[in-house]
């Protein structure tokens, strides 16, 4: 018959309650979570480890010299620990905790860090620092909003005017370009009209009051000719028998007299500088510096983005909303105080807390085991308490070595004696037993805790856990070892078995191997399964009996 083998197997939950005691290198599995224990022969299945790889007994975390703190480090069985501080330059921080307005974080090759600084403003710029913004405008620069002029010159006034000579100038001031010799600047012949040049004709030769025959060669009386203006001039005598010439000087206008860059000129109305000034050079390029941003050239386009998580800039109007409305809320309504008798304790609770709260107030009746508010039947026995006179205090007995003795029958002291001895700290103590009373609390701290021989200790174990890893048998294998920081380790099969495999001891672990067949005997491997017969003969001796289906463990 069929001889089919099972592991010993369970859930384990049936596993804990029947705490088994496997025998020496006997396996147990359980079914629900894939886990499995050697036994040892002694120890029961409750007190046996899991075949695994050890447990993290203190996880601890450093900041080292980034600058930032740890708290709740090391957690040795649960908790949080908590990151705070101010990250530093060298690791990718700002090393900053507050600014001033316009303040922004600037390389500084000295020490590679960030130097917090505001903008300087260079020449012909204003920078304005705000609450969160930076503006830079131009000092020198302005707009054309009107135009005017000065005779002979016209306006006609605006940002964007038409400017023109006076009408009728030009006669004897224009200086106009070369045109044909012996021409004149006159009307037309016989009409009126515009003047244009053109040859003399009679007509323009008026009539002279003298003999106009043969010709003069001189002025009988000389004459001089006398110059008003701008124009410094002594006229010589002449009478047209000869040429004359004769020297003018300028009157002086502008006393500041030179080369002049970026000039501001005043001309008067005779075209005269009057006033000559060097300017301040143009703009011709305006960068920024985040969050500010200039698209450059003279004409830049300066703003400054909506800030976001990875974008310094300014708060969008959505965003101050957000941020305005944090923690807000409103109590619309107020229930009066409810008063309760629930409870062991004065106490109180809360309900609808963030708009219509009703407040309960607790207050039980006092009892031996409450503390409240007193019945009116206990008042009456309190009350009604004291009356009588006392003739006679005795005092005896003996509690854990303490002895009361004595009598007082008018006024005295009775008397405690004896050492006291085998207090009982489940019943006979209640709240916390003063440090100082262990030992005198020497060496007793947060991280220690008092032994059975009579001192305070460190738990053993304690400290940062920097590796974890984990050692299988052959026939496991285990990914993710070690753990360094954080992970998983993963425990599996290191091959997958063939049909017929079992675990068997080879006295240092266990392997895969199958049943070996011995004299009139067959085995048969299937999947999951192995089917053992016998073969029939043999030596002389009885037939071997057939066999019955066996299984070995389980509940």
């Amino acid at each position: 018959m069929a001889i089919q083998i099972q592991l010993r197997r369970g859930t384990a939950s049936q596993w804990t309650t029947a705490n088994t005691l496997l025998a020496q290198g006997e396996l147990g599995l359980e079914t629900d979570t894939n886990k499995f224990k050697f036994g040892d022969g002694v120890t029961t299945w409750n007190s046996l480890p899991y075949y695994a790889n050890g447990s993290v007994t203190s996880v601890a975390l450093s900041g080292g010299t980034t600058g930032l703190t740890v708290t709740g480090s090391p957690i040795t069985t649960s908790g949080t620990i908590t990151l705070g501080g101010t990250l530093d330059v060298d690791n990718g921080g700002t090393g900053q905790t507050s600014y001033t307005d316009g303040q922004l974080l600037i390389g500084n090759t000295t020490g590679n860090t960030l130097t917090k600084t505001t903008l300087t403003a260079g020449s012909g710029i204003a920078i304005t620092n705000g609450n969160g913004s930076i503006s830079i405008a131009a000092t020198n620069s302005g707009t054309v909003t009107a135009v005017t002029g000065t005779s002979p010159v016209v306006s006609s006034g605006g940002a964007t005017p038409a400017i023109s000579l006076a009408s009728g100038y030009g006669d004897t001031q224009n200086p106009y370009a070369s045109k044909t010799a012996n021409f004149i600047l006159g009307a037309p012949d016989g009409v009126s009209g515009v003047p244009t040049f053109r040859a003399v004709v009679a007509a323009d030769i008026p009539t002279l009051n003298q003999n106009t025959t043969g010709s003069a060669a001189t002025l009988t009386t000389g004459r001089t000719l006398a110059i008003t203006g701008d124009l410094a001039y002594t006229s010589p005598s002449f009478d047209g028998s000869a040429n004359v010439t004769a020297a003018g000087t300028l009157a002086t206008v502008n006393t500041n007299v030179g080369a002049f860059t970026n000039a501001t000129l005043t001309v008067n109305g005779k075209g005269l500088i009057t006033a000559a000034s060097s300017g301040t050079a143009p703009v011709t390029s305006v960068t920024a510096t985040s969050p500010v941003l200039s698209s450059g050239g003279a004409t830049p386009d300066i703003s400054i983005p909506a800030a976001t998580t990875s974008v310094s800039g300014y708060l969008t109007s959505t965003d101050w909303t957000t941020f305005n409305s944090k923690g807000s809320g409103t109590v619309t309504s107020v229930a009066a105080l409810t008063l309760g008798t629930t409870g062991t304790d004065l106490g109180s609770t809360v309900a609808n807390g963030t708009t219509t709260p009703v407040i309960t107030l607790n207050v039980p009746t006092a009892s031996a085991t409450n503390r409240g508010a007193l019945s009116s039947a206990d008042w009456t026995t309190f009350n009604n308490k004291g009356s009588g006179t006392v003739t006679s205090v005795g005092g005896t007995g003996t509690v854990n070595g303490i002895t009361l003795t004595g009598t007082v029958t008018s006024s005295g002291n009775l008397t405690l004696g004896g050492t006291l001895s085998n207090v009982d700290l489940a019943t006979q103590v209640t709240g916390n037993l003063p440090v100082t009373n262990l030992n005198g609390g020497t060496s007793a701290s947060a991280s220690t805790f008092w032994r059975g021989d009579g001192s305070w200790a460190a738990p053993a174990g304690a400290g940062t856990v920097t590796s974890v890893a984990a050692t299988v048998p052959s026939f496991l294998s285990v990914t993710g070892s070690p753990i360094t920081t954080s992970g998983t380790l993963a425990v599996a099969l290191a091959s997958t078995p063939t049909n017929g495999q079992l675990l068997i001891g080879n006295g240092t672990g266990f392997s895969y191997a199958t049943l070996t067949a011995g004299s009139n005997i067959t085995i048969t491997n299937s999947s999951g399964g192995i089917t053992i017969a016998s073969s029939g003969g043999g030596g002389g001796s009885s037939p071997i009996p057939k066999l019955q289906s066996w299984s070995i463990g389980g509940f």
